[in-house]
C-alpha cells in the first residue's frame, strides 16, 4: 500500500510539474514554420515556444529558409501574433539578388520593414555599409554612418561615406556630411549630396568622359541625360578639348509602339588648330530614322555631313569614315504593296578627296531624286508570268550640265562630257517556268530593256537632243538541287544536310538600238563618264562594274552548302544527376489593353504554336562557283585572227566561300580574269590574266565577361589578305589580334601592311587594365596611320570608373567600356 501511495504521489508532483512547465516550452524539437501565406521553415539546435504568448525562440545554428530565401544566426525571437522577428549574432542573409551580413536584424514578416544593427548589404553590384540601416517603408531606407563602394579589395580603392542617407529606391539618396575617400582616405569632403539611385531613365548629370590623346589634349565631356517621355530621351555635353577649344554635344534618341526610331548626334568643336585653314569652329551631324507611318507607308533618312573635309580623320569617334572617298546621305520612302512597289531616294555625297579642305566639290553628280517602281511576278496567262521594273533618276550638280574644260559656256562634245540628265529605265518581263520531273526547273524569260535619258539645256545656242538604249535580252535559266542527309550523333549536333545546287543559264540579246552619233553614247564608252551601271548594255566582257557578259553567252556554276541541324535541350546528353528532362516554361504573355495590342498578342500565340524553329539549323559553309563563256565575243576575235580567242571569250571566273563554324568564321572572294578590257583606250587594250583576291578570318579562342561587365578575357586572332588590279593595283594584307593575359588586363593590336610598296599602311594597339578592385580602371591606345598628317601617330587615355556596378561609365572610344551613365540615365 504504500508503494501505491508512493507512485501516486510521483504522478501527482508530474502532473503539477507538466501543467506549470508547459507554458514555457511544449517542446524541445528542431524545426518549426513560422509566417502566414508564405511559409519559412526553421531549424536549430534547441527550440522553445511560449504558447501563452505565442512567441518561439531558436537557440544555436538557427537556420531559417523560404522560397529562394535564406538566413542564418546565433538566435531567433519570433512573435507569431505581429509576425515580428529578430535575430542575434553572425546573422547571415542570402536571396537571389542580395546578401546581408549583420550584428542583429529586426524586421517584420508582413510589412518587410525592419533594421540592421551595424550590418552590411551588398551583392554583385555594389556593397553598403552603416552603423544603423532601417527600412521605413517598402522602398525607403535611412542609414547612420554609411558607406557604398563598388570595389571588391578588402580595402576598398574609394567609397563614399556619410553621416546620414536617406535613400529611396527609385528615387534619390540624400547625403549629408559626405566624404569621398581613396584607400580609407578622405580626400573630397561635401557638406550635402544628392545621388539618383535608379534602374529607370531620369534626367540628371551622366559621369564625365575624361581622358586625352596628342591630338585633342586633355580631354573632359560632362554630359546631362534628359528624359523627355517614355519613348524619348537626350543628352546634351559640354566640355573642353585642352588643345583645340571648347567643346558640345547634342544627342536626341526616340522609339514609339509602331517600331518607329530614329537618332540624331549633332557635333561642334571651337577649333583653334584648323584657325589657320579660315575656320575656327567645326560641327557635324549624324542622324539614322526608321519610321513605320503605315504596312504600306515606310520611311528611312540617314544623313552623315561634315563641315570640312578633315572632320572625320580628326574626329573618327564622331564619324568613322576611314578609308572611304565620299560620305553618303540618302532619304528613302518606300510603299510596298502585295501587288506592287513604289520607292523614292534622294542620295548626297560629300566628296572626302577635294583638294580643298573646306567647301563642297561643286563637281561631284548627285542623284536626287531616284524613283522604283514595279509589279511583282503575277500569273498573265495560262503558263505565262508578268513582271515589270523601272526606275526614274535625275542627276545633278552644282559645277553646271557639263564639264567646261574652256570656261566659254558652251558644250563642245569632242573634249567635254555631260554630267546632268534625266534617266528613266524601264524593263519588263514575261517568263513560263516549269518542272522537268520533280527535281529540274526550267525558266525561260523575255525582258525589254530601254534607257531613255533627256539633257538640260547648257547655254542658249545649243540644245543636247534627248537619246535612248533599247534592247531585248531573252534568257532560259535550268536548276536543280541535290541534297543528302547524313546522321551524326554528335553532342549538340544531331544530322548533317550536304546541299549542291548546280545551273546553267543562257543569255542571248538579238536587238540593240543607239544612236552611235550622239555625244553621250560615244561618252558612255568610257567607265569614268557614266552615271551608274544601269548605263551599261551587257552585252560583252567588260572592266566597267565587273559585270558577266550577256550578249550571247553561257552563264554556269553551283554552290554547295552544308548546313547542320542543332539538339535541342532536351536532346542533349544528360549525366547523373542532372538526368531529367527540364520542364517546358509556360510562356506569359501581357493582357492586351486595347485592340491593336489584343492582335498583337493573337499574332504572338500564333507564331509559338507553329514556330519553324529556324535556330535550330545552322549554315556551316557555303561555297559557289560562277563563270560565264561568251559566243559574240569568240566570233569577234575569231573572225580578227586572233588565234586564242576560245580562251579570251571566257569571263572571269568568281569564287566564294563562307564558313561559320562555332568560334570560327571566315569568307573569300576569288576572281581569275582570263582576260581583262581596258575600254578607256582607243581601241581598248586587253590587259594580261589578273587575279582578284579577298578573304578574311576570325578565330575566337575564348570570348567571357561577367556580370558587372568590368572583367572580360576574350582571346581572338582575325586576319585579311587583299590582292587586286582594279582600279589600281594593290596588294595588302592585315591582322588583329586581342589577347587577354587574365581578365584584368587587355591589350589589342592591328597592323596592315602594302606589300607592293613594301611599307606599313596602319598599325594600332589598345590596352585596358581593370584595377583587381573591379571599380576603376585605365584604357590606352596608339594609332599610327601613314596618309595622317602632321602627325603620324596618335596617343590617347581614358579613365574608367565603375560607380554603380554594372560597367565602366566615362568611356565610349574604348571597347569593352559601357557609356551609361550614373547620375540618371
Amino acid at each position: 500500500m504504500k508503494k501505491i501511495k508512493r507512485e501516486k504521489q510521483k504522478n501527482k508532483i508530474c502532473l503539477i510539474l507538466a501543467i506549470f512547465i508547459f507554458p514555457i516550452c511544449s517542446f524541445a524539437s528542431s524545426g518549426f514554420e513560422i509566417g502566414g501565406e508564405e511559409r519559412h521553415h526553421v531549424t536549430a539546435d534547441r527550440t522553445l515556444y511560449h504558447s501563452k504568448d505565442k512567441i518561439y525562440e531558436a537557440f544555436g545554428n538557427v537556420v531559417v529558409s523560404a522560397k529562394e530565401k535564406r538566413l542564418s544566426s546565433d538566435y531567433l525571437w519570433y512573435d507569431d501574433t505581429t509576425k515580428d522577428v529578430r535575430v542575434k549574432g553572425n546573422v547571415i542573409f542570402v536571396d537571389k539578388e542580395t546578401s546581408v551580413q549583420a550584428a542583429e536584424i529586426h524586421f517584420n514578416l508582413q510589412s518587410g520593414i525592419g533594421s540592421i544593427f551595424y550590418g552590411k548589404v551588398f551583392n554583385d553590384a555594389y556593397t553598403l555599409r552603416g552603423q544603423l540601416i532601417r527600412k521605413i517603408a517598402e522602398d525607403r531606407f535611412l542609414t547612420t554612418e554609411g558607406e557604398y563602394t563598388t570595389c571588391k579589395d578588402c580595402s576598398e580603392s574609394w567609397k563614399i561615406s556619410a553621416a546620414s542617407v536617406d535613400l529611396t529606391i527609385e528615387g534619390y539618396a540624400f547625403m549629408s556630411s559626405v566624404f569621398i575617400k581613396i584607400k580609407d582616405v578622405p580626400t573630397l569632403y561635401l557638406p550635402y549630396l544628392i545621388v539618383p539611385i535608379k534602374t529607370k531613365r531620369q534626367s540628371g548629370l551622366l559621369f564625365p568622359r575624361i581622358g586625352g590623346n596628342t591630338n585633342d589634349g586633355f580631354v573632359f565631356v560632362q554630359p546631362f541625360y534628359w528624359a523627355i517621355s517614355e519613348h524619348q530621351d537626350a543628352t546634351l555635353s559640354l566640355g573642353r578639348y585642352s588643345s583645340r577649344g571648347l567643346r558640345y554635344e547634342f544627342e536626341h534618341r526616340y522609339k514609339t509602339f509602331n517600331d518607329s526610331e530614329g537618332i540624331i548626334n549633332f557635333y561642334r568643336t571651337e577649333d583653334r588648330k584648323f584657325a589657320d585653314k579660315g575656320r575656327d569652329h567645326r560641327t557635324a551631324i549624324k542622324t539614322e530614322h526608321i519610321w513605320n507611318f503605315h504596312r504600306n507607308v515606310k520611311a528611312k533618312w540617314r544623313i552623315l555631313e561634315v563641315r570640312d573635309r578633315d572632320y572625320s580623320e580628326d574626329f573618327p569617334t564622331d564619324i568613322n569614315s576611314k578609308g572611304l572617298p565620299s560620305l553618303e546621305s540618302n532619304v528613302l520612302a518606300q510603299f510596298p504593296f502585295s501587288d506592287f512597289f513604289i520607292a523614292v531616294e534622294a542620295k548626297r555625297y560629300r566628296n572626302l578627296l577635294y583638294h580643298e579642305p573646306r567647301g563642297n566639290d561643286g563637281g561631284t553628280v548627285q542623284a536626287y531624286p531616284s524613283a522604283y517602281f514595279g509589279i511583282r511576278e503575277r500569273k498573265l496567262l495560262g503558263p505565262l508570268f508578268f513582271n515589270f521594273n523601272g526606275r526614274f533618276d535625275n542627276f545633278k550638280r552644282r559645277n553646271g550640265a557639263f564639264q567646261d574644260q574652256n570656261s566659254n559656256g558652251i558644250f563642245d562634245s569632242a573634249t567635254e562630257d555631260l554630267r546632268e540628265t534625266n534617266r528613266i529605265y524601264i524593263a519588263p518581263e514575261i517568263s513560263a517556268p516549269f518542272r522537268i520531273g520533280s527535281i529540274l526547273k526550267i525558266s525561260p524569260s523575255l525582258q525589254y530593256n530601254e534607257t531613255r535619258y533627256s539633257f538640260p539645256l547648257p547655254t542658249i545656242n545649243q540644245n543636247i537632243e534627248s537619246t535612248s538604249t533599247k534592247y531585248v535580252q531573252a534568257k532560259v535559266e535550268a536548276t536543280t538541287v541535290l541534297e543528302k542527309v547524313y546522321n551524326y550523333d554528335g553532342e549538340t549536333v544531331k544530322k548533317i544536310k550536304h546541299q549542291v545546287s548546280p545551273f546553267i543559264t543562257f543569255y542571248n540579246i538579238p536587238w540593240i538600238n543607239r544612236d552611235l552619233s550622239h555625244p553621250f553614247q560615244n561618252q558612255l564608252n568610257r567607265k569614268d563618264a557614266l552615271f551608274d551601271q544601269f548605263d551599261i548594255v551587257p552585252e560583252t566582257n567588260s572592266t566597267n562594274f565587273l559585270r558577266f557578259p550577256q550578249g550571247k553567252s553561257l552563264y554556269y556554276g553551283f554552290s554547295s552548302r552544308i548546313i547542320r541541324r542543332l539538339k535541342r535541350r532536351e536532346e542533349e546528353p544528360r549525366a547523373y544527376p542532372f538526368d531529367i528532362v527540364p520542364r517546358k516554361e509556360v510562356k506569359q504573355y501581357e493582357k492586351p489593353q486595347n485592340k491593336k495590342q489584343e492582335l498583337q498578342v493573337e499574332s504572338a500565340k500564333l507564331w509559338d504554336r507553329y514556330n519553324p524553329h529556324y535556330d535550330d539549323y545552322q549554315e556551316v559553309w557555303n561555297f559557289s562557283v560562277s563563270q560565264a563563256y561568251d559566243f559574240k565575243e569568240y566570233q569577234r576575235l575569231r573572225s580578227s585572227g586572233v588565234t586564242d580567242a576560245s580562251k579570251r571569250a571566257f569571263s572571269f571566273l568568281l569564287a566564294k566561300s563562307t564558313v561559320s563554324l562555332d568560334n570560327f568564321s571566315s569568307q573569300l572572294e576569288y576572281k581569275y580574269f582570263w582576260r581583262l578590257v581596258d575600254r578607256e583606250n582607243s581601241p581598248p587594250t586587253v590587259l594580261s590574266n589578273k587575279h582578284v583576291l579577298s578573304t578574311s578570318f576570325t578565330w575566337t579562342f575564348a570570348n567571357l565577361t561577367n556580370l558587372r561587365r568590368t572583367r572580360s578575357f576574350v582571346r581572338s586572332i582575325s586576319g585579311n589578305f587583299t590582292n587586286a588590279s582594279q582600279p589600281n593595283p594593290s596588294r595588302t594584307i592585315g591582322g588583329d589580334l586581342r589577347w587577354s593575359f587574365n581578365d584584368f588586363v587587355n591589350i589589342r593590336i592591328g597592323y596592315n601592311y602594302d606589300l607592293l610598296a613594301k611599307n606599313q599602311l596602319s598599325w594600332y594597339t589598345s590596352s585596358i587594365f581593370t584595377h583587381s578592385s573591379e571599380c576603376w580602371g585605365l584604357a590606352f591606345r596608339y594609332d599610327w596611320n601613314r596618309n595622317r598628317s602632321p602627325k603620324h601617330g596618335d596617343i590617347g587615355f581614358e579613365l574608367l570608373l565603375n560607380l554603380i556596378g554594372t560597367g565602366w561609365l566615362g568611356s565610349e572610344q574604348f571597347e569593352g567600356s559601357n557609356s551609361s551613365g550614373v547620375f540618371g540615365g
